[in-house]
């Protein structure tokens, strides 16, 4: 009897043994193959990374191609570089080099870290927020961004959030318009993305809305009626240009501010911005690249680079 029960303790001793091995082995599989998973990821990331840093050298390559052909009278150069977008085959482009290609310049909408009260206020008046409303959000958006917590008449700083267990302010620059979520007055707001940005750069009267172009000190209606005049022949315009159409009360009201206007809006882009996206042939894995492009000495310069995987 003993001797059958410590054959039976053996037997089960064996089973027992079996199975952690197999447990073992299988566990082993799992990361091999988690490994070699991994490994491929990490290859196809290298691969779509590498695929949008050729379709940006070949968008940069394009870019000077087409200021090459600048005439030498006076403004050919800014023409070209105003119109980079409809010059460029961006589809193509993208298609000859997988990936896909969007070229867009610097200046269409407001940039939220360097607008001041006014421009802020009037935007928000625009897209249908009460005077009072809009003066208030326009001052929380500024303590939000500034370095102190000093309160602002309307604004909110710091202590106001931590009372209500919210986010505090960042007392700096914006770093992505999602942020504006978490200031207060915003928390509703879904329809700014084309009215403010955080990329610097002047507005551009060539191109950007008329309802963002509205927020410029001395612009009235007169104003914007011309603006979309001067527009229709695509050639870059400046603010003296502007003045020359006006009549005496558009004139006069746009003089008064000719200094702060000036330093908000410009004839031909800052600088534009490129985003390729790329993809892995053999997986749903993408690279998007971001970069923003400045003309020097008529050559394209990258001055900033993002890179999301």
């Amino acid at each position: 009897m003993n001797a059958e029960r410590e054959q039976g303790f053996a037997l089960a001793a064996v089973l027992w043994l079996i199975t952690a091995l197999s447990v073992l082995t299988l566990a082993a599989g799992l990361v091999a193959r988690d490994a070699l998973g991994a490994s491929g990821n990490r290859m196809a990331l290298l691969q779509a990374g590498w695929r949008a840093e050729g379709c940006m050298n070949a968008v940069r390559a394009g870019i000077a191609r087409v200021l090459v052909q600048a005439a030498p009278e006076p403004g050919g150069a800014d023409t070209l570089w105003s119109n980079l977008d409809r010059l460029i085959d961006q589809a193509s482009l993208g298609q000859a080099m997988g990936c896909e290609v969007r070229l867009v310049p610097a200046g269409l909408a407001l940039d939220v870290n360097q607008a001041e009260s006014e421009p802020l206020t009037r935007l928000f008046v625009g897209r249908g927020e009460p005077p009072s409303s809009a003066s208030a959000m326009a001052a929380a958006l500024l303590d939000w961004r500034d370095s102190d917590d000093s309160v602002r008449p309307e604004g909110a700083e710091r202590a106001w959030y931590l009372a209500r267990r919210r986010r505090p302010p960042r007392n700096g620059p914006l770093a992505d318009l999602r942020e504006l979520h978490w200031v207060r007055g915003f928390e509703q707001a879904t329809d700014l993305s084309g009215l403010l940005t955080v990329e610097p750069g002047r507005l551009l009267l060539t191109r950007a809305p008329l309802s963002v172009l509205a927020t410029v000190p001395g612009f009235g209606e007169e104003a914007l009626r011309a603006v979309e005049r001067l527009r229709l022949p695509g050639v870059p315009f400046d603010l003296r240009d502007l003045m020359a159409t006006l009549g005496t009360e558009g004139r006069d009201s746009l003089m008064i501010r000719f200094l702060e206007a000036a330093r908000m809006v410009t004839r031909v882009p800052d600088a534009w911005i490129c985003t390729v996206v790329a993809r892995h042939e053999e997986s749903a894995i993408q690279a998007r690249m971001e970069v923003r492009i400045v003309l020097s000495a008529r050559v394209p310069v990258i001055v900033r680079r993002r890179t999301w995987f």
